[in-house]
């Protein structure tokens, strides 16, 4: 079908998704539902068929060439004259490595198997 669409006897609609942090799968509908409606507009403006393809990605273990990585915080400083003063300072935290590995913020960097359970439903899921 797709190198039917060459011929110009069909339209390709294609949307590329990345699938990172997606903890629902009403996102995942979202983004089918955004591409049968624009399908649809393409139909109903061209007359011709539409191929639809969606490509939906992620990388949800990450391989990292370090286990830690330095960034930038910022950090309670104390309080000066009834203010909280902050300032930034460098700390070396564990890399991240995937939604399905460990956390994005730096507190919740640790490894932590359960959150694989979390996305098994993910790997599942394959719309028709």
């Amino acid at each position: 079908m797709i190198c039917k669409s060459n011929v110009y006897d069909r339209i390709l609609s294609s949307i590329n998704s990345p699938c990172e942090c997606y903890v629902q799968a009403l996102k995942l509908a979202d983004a089918l539902l955004s591409v049968l409606l624009m399908s649809l507009i393409i139909l109903h403006g061209s007359r011709l068929p539409v191929v639809r393809v969606m490509r939906i990605a992620g990388q949800y273990a990450k391989p990292r060439s370090k286990p830690t990585e330095i960034i930038e915080l910022e950090v309670s400083d104390g309080v000066v004259d009834g203010e909280n003063k902050t300032k930034k300072e460098r700390r070396e935290v564990m890399s991240f490595r995937g939604d399905n590995v460990n956390g994005y913020e730096a507190t919740d960097r640790a490894p932590d198997p359960d959150r694989l359970l979390g996305y098994v439903h993910l790997f599942l899921y394959v719309p028709d």
